[in-house]
């Protein structure tokens, strides 16, 4: 992405002599370190310079980076015994019109660019150069720029669920902040570089923590690298019919060495066994809502069901056997069988009346939303006594920041419910292919995240593995 000036200069390439004696007139073009060569074209002059924009040493002037005149005086002295006549002041005009047109139309083109907005690179100008030299012009693409195609792929969409439409727009959102900001703009053959500065932008957002009333950085790496993926799909989407565009494999080659860690053990929010029997039994009649929310948090605690697949949940998918079997996962649309326990049996009898396995608001009869969800879980929590304090580390570029202390029931949303079930379940001694499949999990290491193993399961394992230790009567400093 160009952002400082180009330099341009003209070399007549001593390096490269043809078996005639005469020289490649090469332009040589250059943007932040790196460069490329662009032949002169022809000046119709023979003997002078060849077919291929070639010139005899003697009529170039290398400070200057011009072609040479020489007046009659020294042309006599010069031309004594040469195989060749001098240049007339004519034809050392017309070399040197050929050289400042060819230059002019570099920077014809790089101000087109700028004016657009557009990011260039040394292929992209000299590219241009040559269509226009030929007299053909590339056929653009009708969504040229990279966040019209996703506006235009959002509202096309039938496939994708409004969860997974929002994540594309708001990488378009972040994409189009960043184009007025620095007036550029993202197209499929651009310049990759434009990910490192993009890369930047995203790590500079701040906003006003009005709780800590200081301003914090808005993005970490783990969201900085969930938007980058996502930008590639969008432009693996792109390359595929019915679009079939052609996007610069650089982009999807990227990598921000920021987001290269190796697996840091960020804390993972889920209950423990003792938190989770608090809540469970945590006495609701006065207040419906809370009522409500705990039980469906607690369900997804028992069963590892996202909010996803509560939503779609309905009575036909409670078998006979007792067991939950959903076609089709709203995250990965795998089939879901998760064998009812006693607990989440015991919360499906508690609404066997309702005409939906769990509780629906009254004003949408549908499931409650997840953000009204998550705002009545963090009360369930506070009301349980799960005030446990966390401290919150996010990573950001290569530190890792502290964003404080949290009461642990501020942390509480309907998704830890399943990280809490994955938690237990392992700690249970459900072995690590068992909790994969009742989850859906694809990968251990998918899995691997949301482990959190504790000082009592650590205790229990060395235990069973080593024999326990009865009485402790080792000086302790």
């Amino acid at each position: 992405m160009a952002k400082d000036k180009s330099t341009i200069r003209i070399w007549l390439r001593t390096d490269k002599p043809n078996k005639d004696n005469t020289l490649p007139l090469t332009l040589v073009y250059q943007i932040q370190g790196q460069k490329k060569y662009y032949w002169i074209s022809d000046t119709k002059l023979p003997g002078v310079i060849g077919p291929d924009g070639k010139l005899f040493a003697i009529f170039w002037d290398k400070e200057k980076q011009r072609a040479a005149y020489f007046d009659k005086k020294e042309a006599k002295r010069i031309a004594a015994g040469s195989p060749f006549d001098l240049l007339t002041s004519t034809e050392v005009d017309e070399i040197n019109d050929n050289i400042e047109k060819t230059i002019k139309g570099i920077r014809k083109i790089e101000k087109r660019f700028e004016l657009d907005g557009i990011p260039y690179s040394i292929s992209m100008v000299l590219d241009k150069m040559k269509e226009e030299q030929s007299g053909t012009t590339k056929k653009e693409q009708p969504e040229f720029y990279i966040s019209d195609f996703i506006e235009k792929f959002c509202k096309e969409s039938q496939d994708h669920k409004e969860g997974t439409i929002k994540e594309y727009t708001t990488v378009m959102n972040h994409m189009l902040a960043y184009e007025k900001l620095n007036k550029v703009r993202f197209i499929f053959e651009g310049d990759a570089d434009i990910l490192k500065d993009f890369s930047k932008y995203l790590s500079g957002l701040t906003y006003f923590n009005k709780k800590t009333q200081q301003t914090e950085r808005k993005i970490n790496n783990i969201t900085k690298a969930k938007l980058f993926s996502t930008f590639k799909t969008l432009l693996r989407y792109a390359k595929k019919a019915p679009y079939k565009y052609k996007v610069n494999p650089d982009y999807l080659d990227y990598t921000d060495k920021s987001l290269i860690r190796k697996d840091s053990e960020f804390e993972v929010i889920a209950l423990t066994q003792e938190e989770l029997v608090a809540v469970y039994n945590i006495d609701f009649t006065k207040n419906k809502s809370l009522d409500r929310a705990r039980d469906i948090f607690c369900f997804s605690c028992f069963t590892g069901l996202r909010y996803g697949d509560l939503v779609q949940l309905e009575r036909k998918h409670i078998r006979k056997d007792n067991t939950i079997v959903i076609p089709a996962s709203d995250k990965n649309s795998k089939r879901i069988e998760v064998p009812l326990n006693t607990y989440s049996h015991d919360i499906l009898k508690k609404y066997q009346e309702l005409r939906s396995p769990l509780p629906l608001s009254s004003k949408t009869q549908q499931l409650i939303t997840d953000q009204k969800l998550n705002e009545l879980i963090k009360k369930v929590g506070k009301e349980a006594g799960i005030d446990t304090e966390i401290e919150i580390v996010r990573p950001y570029g290569l530190e890792n920041v502290s964003l404080g202390m949290f009461k642990k029931y501020d942390l509480l949303s309907i998704h830890v419910g399943r990280k809490t079930f994955t938690t237990l379940s392992l700690e249970k001694g459900i072995p690590i292919q068992d909790v994969m499949a009742l989850t859906t999990h694809s990968s251990f290491k998918a899995v691997k995240r949301y482990i959190n193993v504790t000082k009592e399961r650590k205790k229990t394992v060395m235990a069973e593995a080593w024999g326990e230790v009865k009485e402790n009567n080792l000086k302790v400093v």
